[in-house]
């Protein structure tokens, strides 16, 4: 087999692999997590998803996204934009009865706070493959084949929300966290990946009862 095509392959396979393993991992992160030490009650159910975004069809489309996957967990959600009925401002009286109407006991707003660049520079890297297997004389000769891959800049943009979890009454926060997801592809990868993780994240604490088969 020519080196060149053999090299091709090998390259081939490690991409496919290297995208494999991201696929696997979910590019959002949680940090500055803080659950309330006085809140003694169980896991919350009936809860009103909320989302707010500069833009309002993207935080209609964030709280779709974030609903279903409550709902894939097994918790009762309802979309906050229904509930308000599509009004920005509402006073905490209107709020109240709107979500009491509702029949909503808890409240999760997800909040846009921004975006971060970072550039990373990765240089220039040699990598070795042994080739002597593919041919007798190449065994005989314990030769090797070497790719090089010129350096570049990588720009990276991290998307931060936080994220938190009220009981509606009486009104107390219950929980908070900030999110960092790397590199989203638009609003519904966004919202899909910071659900997932405050889902996993809200399970563990206790707060929620996910079904088991989604937290595989």
């Amino acid at each position: 087999m020519d080196a060149k095509f053999r090299n091709m392959g090998i390259s081939s396979l490690l991409i496919a692999s290297f995208l494999i393993l991201l696929s696997a991992c979910n590019p959002t992160t949680l940090t500055q997590v803080w659950k309330s030490p006085d809140y003694q009650g169980g896991p919350v159910e009936d809860i009103a998803i909320m989302a707010v975004f500069p833009s309002q069809g993207v935080s209609n489309r964030f709280e779709e996204i974030v609903s279903s996957e409550f709902q894939k967990a097994g918790i009762k959600t309802m979309l906050g934009y229904k509930i308000v009925n599509g009004k920005r401002k509402l006073s905490k009286k209107e709020l109240d009865e709107a979500l009491n109407k509702a029949g909503a006991d808890d409240v999760l707003v997800f909040k846009f706070k921004g975006v971060e660049k970072q550039k990373t520079y990765y240089p220039p890297s040699v990598n070795v493959f042994p080739d002597f297997y593919y041919s007798y004389y190449r065994y005989w000769w314990y030769t090797y084949d070497v790719v090089r891959t010129p350096g570049y800049i990588q720009t990276d943009r991290w998307v931060q929300v936080e994220s938190n979890l009220y009981q509606a009454k009486p009104d107390m926060l219950i929980w908070t966290g900030l999110s960092e997801t790397i590199n989203p592809d638009g609003v519904e990868k966004l919202a899909e990946s910071i659900a997932k993780e405050v889902i996993r994240k809200l399970s563990a604490e206790g707060l929620i009862k996910a079904n088991s088969e989604y937290l595989k």
